[in-house]
């Protein structure tokens, strides 16, 4: 009996070829399959077994909870009958947690294509329909038109020499063999989406042949090119499931009808080409606002694909013939686009480590004070980040939440005679200091931000900008810059109302979606959160301090990742907390302090510090990445930790807090996926 285990892995060592995988798991060798089911599982926490027993594939899902067995089932069967293995003809589908267990068998028959639905749309003129090219609003980059594409190296190569860096990737295990040429990515294409497309999604009708496809594709420019929004038609339905329910479905027996007299059926209008057209086009319009990940791409191409198949069967004598026939050449542009930006994207999940976003990010800083008392770090603080910048170099971004202002407003907000009341202010010019230390980008989104008032939050931005770095934490404010040829946007939160509050879920999640219209990547900044060694543990619930309500850091985090963020970076509680990966993001719920000269307490965990560092594909899924450890003296200066406190301290947290979380922490801070 040949067993493999949920990391893909079997007596004849890892797969590294998406050729040699797609044929593996049509030949039924259950190392493939178990590698494309375990890169397609969508819930955390959940494992997989595969193996033969006699005739029978047995599929083993594992783990501390698990969804309703008829969601595992339709999720298993629809990956396998995409595969349309010869070998596999009969499955056994088992789900066990540690109190329950169950199984059920599945005999792979063939599903017959059902016929395209009516149409019911209410009637649609040739004037519904922009005669412009609708294009992604997403900046993905094109597709070249040569049948060769760039070697990944003729991409900005980045030597990732930060500390550990390529240790992290020697140790993933991650597949940067393969390489992104056409052939490799229509081979591997099928086997990551076989798990990832509702079974009422896959389409039956074959692509357009390449030599119907226009040879250009569209101009980087024209990517940009957002037309009028057509209105937006239903969502695809898929097979509902009943939220909680764990039992199997179970046969109900037919109920029989009163005979009733035979009526004359009564004909079926009949089905409108360009309607129907146009009905698949609405649908594409519609699903290029969602297209991030990669099976929506595909779901694009599908319908964009469906419509050029309509418009081809308009007859002649039809009104609108013509503009089908206008409309032929528009829809195979956007096919192509479509359809290149799967290709792509798979080029770019599984390129070379030099393509990947690079981000490192601290925690609070507070670089010194002059009121009410002067407390500045000597030398202007010349010196201040010397032990701990070589650690910030190396990265496409650099991030930190700068908790005080940069003004010389006189008056404070806060009536700082009040006990555990505090207002930070710190000269204009450690602006400077900051960016020196390597800094791109500073949150100003937290509860020190407006300590000297509006003037002072102003003042702060505006320093903050004139030093050449970008500040985020305004309300509605999203920044976007450009790394490598890609889009990243950032947005700040706090749990206060005049920053974009944590409280506010629903706005909090336009605010995501609407940065995913312009940026492949969104990168989420949040202040939330109790404080101190008291509060190192993260739970699912509102966290309250001192009479103030601070916001659910894991309801938070989740909603925006499910929303349609890609990393998220918390600070506030002063103290290291917990990392999950969840799906393929990473939270960070809290970095800490990283500088506090004369302004925040080095006591204890409050002193143990890091760097993150995080490694994204151009998609934003976690690669690898790694805490540095730093340890914050007395005095409040960051130096780096020889003996990896932070390390052991986050690693000991991840076990409490998120035991299921698949990602390991080494010894030495590496951050590594684990199936």
């Amino acid at each position: 009996m040949e067993q493999v285990n949920s990391d893909g892995h079997g007596p004849s060592g890892p797969f590294v070829s998406g050729q040699r995988v797609l044929v593996a798991a049509k030949r039924g060798y259950p190392q493939a399959i178990a590698r494309l089911l375990n890169e397609a599982i969508p819930w955390s926490g959940v494992t997989s077994n595969v193996q033969w027993e006699t005739q029978t594939l047995v599929i083993t899902l594992q783990g501390e909870e698990l969804p309703a067995a008829d969601t595992i089932v339709t999720f298993i069967e629809t990956g396998l009958r995409r595969l349309a293995a010869p070998a596999i003809q009969q499955v056994r589908i088992q789900g066990q947690t540690r109190s329950d267990s169950w199984h059920q068998d599945l005999p792979l028959l063939p599903i017959p294509t059902p016929p395209p639905a009516p149409f019911t749309q209410p009637e649609i003129t040739p004037a519904s329909v922009s005669a412009k090219t609708v294009l992604p609003p997403r900046r993905v980059p094109p597709v070249p038109t040569n049948s060769s594409p760039p070697h990944p190296r003729s991409l900005r190569p980045r030597t990732l020499i930060g500390l550990g860096t390529l240790g992290a990737i020697a140790l993933l295990g991650y597949g940067w063999q393969l390489r992104p040429h056409w052939q490799l990515a229509q081979a591997v294409w099928p086997l990551i989406t076989l798990f990832t497309t509702p079974a009422a999604t896959i389409n039956p009708v074959t692509f357009v042949q390449a030599e119907a496809l226009p040879t250009a594709l569209p101009a980087p420019g024209e990517a940009d090119i957002s037309p009028t929004p057509l209105s937006s038609p239903s969502p695809v339905e898929t097979w509902p499931v009943s939220p909680g329910d764990e039992s199997l479905p179970t046969p109900i027996a037919p109920v029989p009808s009163p005979p009733v007299e035979p009526t004359e059926p009564s004909p079926l209008p009949p089905v409108d080409p360009w309607e129907q057209a146009i009905r698949h086009a609405l649908q594409a319009a519609d699903l290029n606002q969602r297209a991030k990940f990669r099976h929506e791409w595909e779901a694009v191409a599908a319908q964009w694909q469906q419509a050029i198949a309509f418009l081809r069967s308009v007859p002649a004598a039809h009104a609108n013939y013509d503009l089908a026939q206008q409309k032929i050449m528009e829809y195979s542009r956007n096919l192509a686009y479509a359809s290149g930006n799967v290709s792509t994207a798979i080029g770019i999940t599984l390129g070379h480590p030099d393509d990947a976003i690079t981000v490192k990010a601290v925690g609070d800083m507070v670089p010194g004070v002059d009121f009410p008392h002067r407390r500045l770090p000597p030398n202007g603080g010349r010196q201040l980040f010397d032990a701990v910048r070589p650690a910030l170099d190396h990265a496409d971004l650099v991030l930190g939440n700068f908790e005080s202002t940069l003004t010389i407003h006189p008056h404070p907000a806060k009536d700082v005679r009040r006990p555990n009341v505090y207002a930070f202010r710190t000269p204009p010019a450690f602006a400077e200091i900051l960016r020196l230390a390597g800094f791109d980008v500073l949150s100003v989104a937290n509860n020190h931000s407006m300590d000297f008032g509006l003037t002072g939050f102003q003042d702060t931005i505006r320093h903050i900008e004139a030093a050449g770095m970008k500040a985020i934490g305004r309300k509605d404010q999203i920044l976007y810059l450009e790394r490598q040829g890609v889009t990243i946007a950032l947005i700040g939160f706090s749990y206060f109302d005049f920053h974009n509050s944590v409280h506010h879920l629903e706005a909090a999640k336009r605010l995501v979606r609407q940065a995913n219209e312009k940026a492949t990547i969104v990168i989420i900044s949040v202040h939330m959160g109790a404080e101190g060694t008291a509060a190192m543990h993260v739970r699912n619930r509102q966290e309250i301090f001192f009479g103030e309500a601070r916001g659910n850091p894991v309801l938070f985090s989740r909603t925006m990742i499910d929303a349609g963020a890609d990393l998220i970076l918390g600070h506030g509680p002063h103290v290291p907390r917990a990392i999950e990966r969840y799906g393929n993001k990473l939270i960070a719920y809290s970095l800490g302090n990283f500088v506090g000269y004369g302004g925040l307490s080095s006591a204890a965990e409050t002193g143990y510090s890091l760097i993150l560092e995080v490694q994204m594909d151009r998609l934003g899924n976690f690669i690898a990445g790694q805490i540095i450890p730093v340890h914050i003296d007395g005095e409040g200066i960051p130096k780096l930790d020889r003996q990896f406190r932070t390390v052991k301290l986050v690693d000991r947290l991840n076990r409490s807090d998120f035991p299921q979380t698949p990602l390991t922490i080494t010894p030495q801070g590496l951050l590594q996926r684990r199936s």
